[in-house]
């Protein structure tokens, strides 16, 4: 495996993840260390960043439609603020050219403007016209990006999903997939020619989980009576400090993450297969997709049950999606569990998904140790995604935590955690291109 990599996440930076240099910051590294091609960078995402949600045109996202919905929501992940990226891009670009790192992660907001993306109408790139204005302000910032040695890493897909689509249900529905490509179809027309690196979505698995099966994201699913942070992944709950605590509305835990989850994995492979064909030879560029997971460890060393929980559960959040780049199915841990609520790959979408990347992105930050637990025997294994695993994760064994805590409740620094995740990477799928798209803490 090659690993041509690392993107820092900042949460300081512009509404595009901007980075930059040749260098590594630390005190403690240096540039020989590296092999000449790494890439250091730094990453950050559009909807909390860019602000000017309600201006020049465009329409709300789902996470507009949340954050008004709660407004106690954090300000970091409201753009209700008015944050304006073309007043203050310039002096981040300069203070990354400073810092020395050389990359830029950008993504892109599918109609309300973000990133890199142009705004769209009403959210549907088969019927909408562009909004001038949006084309124009990507172009001025990427152009501002090369002109100054970044090299952006662009993502088609960090979460913002406009409202117009979520009222047609979204990606619960799949006719989502021809309005993603149809979308990822005019962010490479438009700015294909400067951008060489594209990631379709970023994290597909906190999408999934955290907006049908936790409920804690947009648009708000989950389970009726259903406490939306317990569960198998309830320590992994990310930004669970910004997040609201009420019962969900609608939805339902056990099916809707997987039907969501195998629409972006045939959303993305789609996109993957039009750019292949239209645009690579021209542009010469590469894709691929950005993947989040924790390192799972054996609870109980001695347990045979442990060990197979903790890789049951790492094919339940990191599998998930690898597994079907890598084989065109779904990993067999989750067959096993899921049973008929699992969707299945036709013969003809398995083949579009296996090898659908020329890269992948890791998002890393923690560990956790998984132990087994007994699975219902009631039929319907309490009917939560959150449930099937039937896996215990934690961050504290024996009264010590996996590792030092930081400003999250759900991250504990384990550093070794990435390392043994890029040699399982190796090992078990094909020895792919990684860049490290996410890593790092907050105090």
């Amino acid at each position: 495996m090659t690993v041509t990599g690392l993107l820092l996440l900042t949460f300081i930076g512009c509404t595009i993840s901007v980075s930059c240099a040749p260098t590594p910051t630390s005190a403690n590294s240096k540039r020989h260390e590296f092999p000449d091609d790494f890439i250091f960078g730094a990453a950050s995402s559009a909807y909390q960043y860019e602000g000017a949600w309600d201006e020049d045109g465009k329409g709300p996202s789902i996470w507009d439609t949340f954050t008004a919905k709660y407004p106690g929501i954090s300000l970091s992940l409201s753009t209700h603020i008015r944050t304006h990226m073309n007043v203050i891009k310039c002096t981040h670009i300069d203070a990354c050219v400073r810092v020395c790192v050389c990359i830029c992660r950008e993504s892109e907001r599918w109609k309300d403007g973000g990133e890199c993306l142009p705004w769209l109408q009403d959210g549907r790139a088969s019927s909408s016209e562009l909004n001038a204005a949006g084309v124009k302000y990507y172009k001025n910032l990427i152009n501002e990006l090369l002109s100054n040695g970044l090299k952006p890493f662009a993502t088609i897909f960090f979460w913002d999903l406009p409202q117009a689509l979520e009222n047609d249900e979204g990606f619960l529905n799949e006719t989502i997939v021809d309005e993603f490509v149809g979308y990822a179809n005019i962010c490479f027309a438009m700015f294909g020619d400067r951008v060489k690196h594209w990631i379709t979505i970023n994290e597909p698995w906190s999408y999934s989980v955290f907006g049908y099966a936790y409920g804690t994201f947009p648009p708000n699913r989950c389970s009726k009576g259903r406490n939306r942070l317990t569960g198998a992944f309830s320590s992994t709950a990310r930004f669970s400090r910004y997040l609201v605590n009420s019962d969900c509305e609608v939805g339902d835990s056990g099916t809707e993450p997987y039907r969501v989850a195998h629409h972006l994995i045939l959303a993305h492979s789609a996109a993957v297969q039009l750019y292949r064909e239209k645009y690579r030879a021209d542009h010469g560029g590469q894709i691929g997709i950005s993947l989040n997971t924790e390192w799972m460890i054996t609870y109980d060393e001695t347990s045979e049950k442990d060990q197979e929980a903790a890789d049951r559960a790492l094919a339940f959040m990191y599998g998930w999606y690898m597994e079907p780049l890598k084989s065109g199915t779904y990993p067999s841990q989750m067959v096993t569990h899921v049973e008929d609520r699992l969707p299945k790959f036709t013969e003809e979408q398995s083949q579009l998904v296996k090898g659908s990347f020329e890269f992948i992105g890791l998002n890393y930050y923690t560990g956790a140790y998984a132990a087994d637990i007994p699975c219902s025997n009631n039929g319907t294994k309490n009917h939560s995604y959150l449930r099937y695993s039937c896996v215990r994760l934690t961050k504290v064994k024996n009264g010590i935590p996996i590792g030092n805590e930081t400003g999250s409740g759900w991250l504990y620094v384990y550093p070794q955690g990435i390392r043994d995740t890029l040699i399982y990477t190796k090992l078990w799928y094909n020895d792919p291109v990684v860049y490290i798209t996410e890593n790092g803490k907050h105090e």
